[in-house]
């Protein structure tokens, strides 16, 4: 009969054990404690690979969203030029990550935070970058309407190329962040309930591009 080596079953069942462990005996966990840690930590090999893969998407939607809501919280303290740097950053940190361009189910947030740089772009005498700003975001929604019509599939990019597309979060996404038509990027311009949104609104729509920018969400 097969002879079970005991010290090699406690080291194939102990990862699995010490994650359980944390997720129900920890009330307050720390970042490096958190579920998609702690799965980068228990599996190795090609599923290791995967897990860091798919934490490093967590983690850039997780840092590139506490971005756009630092510079929020900031309110009028910031100026606009700031909140534009700041907002480009958020923007990048996706780069960094997914290095050919492809954000996936990301895509749809990239858009929105395009949408909230345009209207600091304008407030800070910027207006035509805040239609360039528009137009990428119309171009990132498209990536996330083609992600989305996709049956399968992996991201591309070296670091992430053994995770597979999420197409059942892409397309029901969340509560918070709902998948909508591309119209949306108007009606709801700039997603995130801004003070500046009342100066800036009748201003840049006043602006013969907005309609023009408008027509190509149609």
């Amino acid at each position: 009969p097969t002879q079970w080596n005991t010290s090699k079953i406690f080291a194939m069942i102990f990862p699995s054990l010490f994650v359980t462990f944390i997720l129900h005996t920890s009330k307050d966990p720390s970042l490096y404690n958190s579920r998609e840690f702690l799965r980068s930590k228990a599996t190795d090999g090609k599923k290791r690979t995967e897990a860091c893969g798919k934490l490093l998407l967590e983690i850039a939607h997780a840092f590139a969203e506490t971005m756009a809501a630092t510079v929020l919280s900031y309110n009028q303290n910031m100026s606009p030029g700031d909140k534009v740097q700041s907002l480009r950053g958020a923007i990048d940190v996706f780069g960094l990550v997914c290095t050919d361009g492809n954000y996936g189910r990301h895509h749809y947030f990239v858009a929105r935070l395009y949408t909230l740089l345009s209207l600091y772009l304008w407030l800070d005498g910027r207006k035509d970058e805040a239609f360039e700003a528009l137009d990428n975001s119309l171009a990132q929604f498209n990536r996330f309407a083609a992600y989305c019509k996709a049956e399968n599939g992996y991201y591309t990019a070296p670091l992430i190329r053994l995770v597979p597309y999420d197409m059942v979060q892409a397309q029901a996404y969340d509560d918070l962040h709902p998948h909508t038509s591309s119209m949306s990027l108007a009606e709801d311009w700039p997603w995130w309930c801004v003070p500046e949104y009342d100066l800036v609104k009748p201003e840049i729509q006043a602006d013969p591009r907005w309609n023009e920018w408008v027509s190509k969400l149609q």
